[in-house]
């Protein structure tokens, strides 16, 4: 959001924020469920029970005609296969995915132009931006009807959850609803053409929590889709003071890693079963769980690969690589998703042909703890759409102290560091020391893994 139009967001009347909500929501509705969309829900919930060999040719044929899209008007693609000497008619399978190299995050991040189809104009698709848990923000150019086909499959979870697709939803995510400022509530805002009611995941404190419980039991939502880690944060305070959660028919977690315990207190809290999905703002990957509870990567999203993982990361792990088979005007083949997750061999008993994943195991940052005693997760969406930060890393050093360690690429300057800045105040407040510090690198953790927040300080709470 352009930093003009949230100065009057935030500014506006409380009445006035859920008008200007419900506005965008009812602009989304239309992107994203109009056209096109009831087919492909359609066609997803008639493919998911295919069996292996047609989900394989239905792979196949899908791949065949995205590499002829990327050899005819993909500017990097008709370049890298020409240099490798090859043409489409040399991918027949998935398996001849492996002619190509993988693709680094990086090589998109500072080549966006390259990788976008010249046959979409603008008008015809739109700039997602994303940072991921590395901080490091990309700009992908999603067309109109991928994205639709994209909430396709989570329309085809729903089904899974038991979920009317019609039906109230109450949702935490990480967009700045609710000015950070504000102490008292609503910390709340209506989306009414989608039913929803969004919550800030930025004003958990204790002296708050009594009054997220009672609004969520009064608007009784069917779902509830959520960083795991904000509600859990919900759902523990609930159980330790005796207050009823409301209970759902299926929570929807994403984002973030799931934890265990949290999903154990989450499950005690709203007595509901919990569904958590892995995906991202490339499209290239759409894992999540079924019925059984077990993982599945969902096969006409997109062709997952498993790769061996660097020395000194978790034995059974490996490297997510994906091509994703739903967006034509920026496709990404091949492309390291820097996160990591457990393949399993078998079939599950849901009757669904598809791989099992038994663990994601990427994705898991830190909860950052306010002077005011909130309990903050998932700041990397400050610094989405900032092309000039390479990688950042948020670390926790005291209640009052947080360093920011950022990576530069050209261009940075000492107004995006206010912006960043500011996105952060908006989030955790003002009466926190920010400290900047330009880095040539920023090492992984133990794994391999990275850490996009640290915390230092010990708990005062368990979170």
């Amino acid at each position: 959001m352009q930093h003009w139009v949230q100065h009057v967001y935030d500014h506006s009347p409380v009445a006035a924020q859920h008008l200007m909500i419900s506005l965008y929501g009812w602009k989304l509705s239309r992107l994203r469920f109009g056209g096109s969309y009831e087919r492909y829900l359609n066609e997803l919930l008639r493919s998911q029970y295919y069996s292996k060999a047609e989900l394989t040719e239905l792979q196949n044929e899908r791949l065949r005609a995205l590499i002829r899209q990327c050899y005819d008007n993909v500017p990097y693609y008709a370049r890298l296969m020409r240099e490798l000497k090859l043409i489409p008619n040399d991918f027949q399978t998935a398996e001849d995915l492996t002619k190509l190299p993988v693709l680094e995050k990086e090589t998109v991040r500072g080549n966006p132009e390259l990788f976008q189809a010249t046959n979409f104009r603008e008008r015809a698709s739109e700039i997602v931006s994303t940072s991921g848990t590395t901080g490091t923000s990309l700009r992908i150019r999603v067309d109109v009807e991928g994205r639709r086909k994209n909430y396709a499959f989570f329309g085809r979870l729903k089904r899974w959850a038991g979920v009317d697709p019609l039906a109230r939803s109450a949702t935490f995510a990480g967009r700045a609803i609710v000015p950070v400022r504000q102490q008292k509530p609503p910390f709340w805002r209506y989306n009414l053409p989608m039913k929803n009611l969004l919550f800030s995941s930025f004003h958990l404190s204790e002296r708050n929590m009594p009054a997220y419980l009672k609004r969520m039991r009064d608007w009784n939502p069917q779902l509830i889709d959520s960083y795991p880690s904000s509600l859990a944060i919900l759902a523990r305070f609930g159980l330790e003071h005796g207050l009823e959660a409301p209970h759902p028919r299926a929570v929807i977690t994403s984002s973030e890693t799931l934890p265990e315990d949290q999903r154990d207190v989450i499950i005690r809290a709203f007595q509901t079963r919990i569904f958590d999905q892995y995906g991202s703002a490339e499209q290239v990957c759409f894992i999540s769980q079924c019925e059984r509870g077990r993982y599945h990567v969902h096969p006409e999203y997109g062709i997952a690969e498993f790769l061996p993982t660097p020395a000194g990361e978790p034995e059974a792990a490996a490297r997510i690589v994906a091509t994703g088979l739903t967006n034509w005007a920026m496709p990404l083949l091949r492309y390291d998703m820097a996160d990591l997750a457990v393949p399993a061999a078998g079939e599950c008993d849901c009757g669904r042909k598809f791989q099992i994943v038994k663990q994601i195991v990427g994705r898991l940052d830190d909860l950052v703890q306010t002077p005011d005693g909130r309990w903050v997760g998932r700041l990397d969406p400050v610094f989405k759409g900032l092309q000039t930060v390479r990688r950042a890393q948020i670390i926790q050093e005291a209640l009052n102290r947080i360093r920011v360690l950022i990576v530069p690429a050209k261009g940075f300057s000492s107004a995006q560091q206010d912006s960043i800045q500011h996105e952060l105040e908006r989030r955790l407040g003002p009466d926190i020391e920010y400290v900047f510090e330009l880095v040539n690198e920023i090492p992984v953790g133990p794994g391999g893994k990275f850490r996009a927040v640290i915390s230092q300080i010990e708990r005062t709470r368990s979170s």
